[in-house]
């Protein structure tokens, strides 16, 4: 029905403020390549959140009339648009069609709709310069299938394009807080690319990937600098012992059958002072605790208990590993339970606490206490 040079896709949800609209279009026209656009906002998954101090919709207009000021850098690429509120042109409407009918009234028809824009070798950028206010899933709320909707769209996009999007799709800001100024970074396990993207957004003029999963790579290969498909352990790269200034490990050696010889083929490609940059999950979190004393060990889809993990760690193993690799351990961080979690797994703690004491178990670094409530850890290391 739209007549115009570009196309907005809008919720019935949000509310839009001082020039939102002069904004995104500046964003969208300042590239050929660049096919859609979209803000942030309050509400929302992925890379377009940014929490705001506004309690009310006044204020929230106060808000946005200091926010919403053009600003070129502050505009950044992404992997996926969520449309809430969605600008395309229209050319690129007509070259790649219409959303996928597919996915019915809502949810991954706009990572589908993302995906094909970015094969099809155009760019999808956030205008960071914008903000709107969107209340979330007004219309969905009350729908007590809406859970189902989401899972079982969740695997139309999966039988589409072979590509799990709760498992490849993540921008990774947490890894990119760690990763000093560098020039090269080599990502292994790459996934679709948004890890290697968010740091090419924070100003690394080149990033490669390796990943096995062939059509995680295709995507990759729209957003990073070169992208090869094979196993960590054993793949052979166009460059000389030294080329790259990190590689990063994000939830990766955890899926390896030999993570040990993985380090030590992959690092010789890191310079001397280069980085090794790592996020491990935790098996010695309290949650898998629980399940241990009841007599379980469930696999699941993704975290901890990743049904495609093959080896498990707790921090002294990690540790343990990049010593046996010749790592030298600059920086270790971690990621712990929120409070609802927490305050689930209070008593159990409290318990293994005493038993640990009264048993005269060596204690470790950081505390028991600490280590129960950890979920991911973060290593940074140096070639020795």
């Amino acid at each position: 029905r739209a007549t115009g040079s570009h196309i907005l896709l809008l919720n019935n949800d949000v509310v839009v403020s001082h020039h939102w609209l002069d904004n995104l279009l500046n964003c969208l026209q300042d590239d050929d390549r660049i096919a859609a656009v979209g803000p942030l906002t309050n509400y929302v998954s992925g890379v377009q959140f940014q929490a705001a101090d506004y309690r009310t919709i006044a204020e929230f207009h106060e808000f946005a009339l200091l926010h919403n000021v053009s600003d070129k850098s502050r505009w950044f690429d992404t992997l996926r648009l969520v449309g809430f509120c969605l600008l395309i042109k229209r050319s690129i409407y007509e070259e790649i069609g219409a959303l996928d009918e597919r996915f019915g009234i809502g949810n991954y028809e706009d990572d589908d709709y993302s995906v094909r824009i970015r094969r099809s070798g155009y760019r999808l950028v956030v205008a960071g310069d914008t903000y709107i206010h969107h209340y979330g899933s007004i219309t969905n709320k009350s729908d007590s299938s809406f859970e189902k909707l989401l899972q079982k769209n969740a695997q139309k996009f999966y039988d589409k394009w072979h590509i799990k999007p709760w498992y490849s799709l993540w921008s990774r800001e947490d890894l990119a807080n760690i990763v000093p100024h560098v020039e090269r970074v080599l990502d292994v396990g790459c996934a679709c690319g948004g890890f290697g993207l968010t740091l090419k957004n924070r100003g690394v003029p080149f990033v490669a990937g390796i990943e096995i999963d062939v059509n995680a790579a295709i995507d990759a290969k729209t957003v990073l600098d070169e992208v090869w498909i094979g196993d960590a352990a054993t793949i052979v790269l166009p460059y000389e012992p030294g080329w790259f200034d990190a590689i990063s490990f994000g939830d990766v050696i955890e899926h390896l059958i030999d993570p040990l010889g993985a380090l030590r083929h992959l690092t010789r490609y890191v310079k001397k002072q280069g980085y090794i940059i790592a996020s491990i999950p935790n098996i010695g979190h309290i949650s898998v605790m629980h399940h241990l004393l009841s007599g379980r060990f469930p696999y699941q889809e993704a975290g901890i208990l990743d049904k495609s993990h093959l080896r498990f760690f707790t921090l002294p193993e990690i540790l343990l590993l990049f010593e046996q690799a010749d790592l030298q351990v600059d920086f270790v961080g971690m990621t712990q339970d929120d409070e609802s979690t927490s305050m689930e797994f209070d008593s159990l703690i409290k318990e293994l606490l005493y038993v640990t004491e009264r048993l005269g178990y060596h204690q470790t670094l950081p505390p028991l206490k600490e280590q129960f409530r950890t979920i991911q850890y973060y290593i940074r290391a140096t070639k020795k």
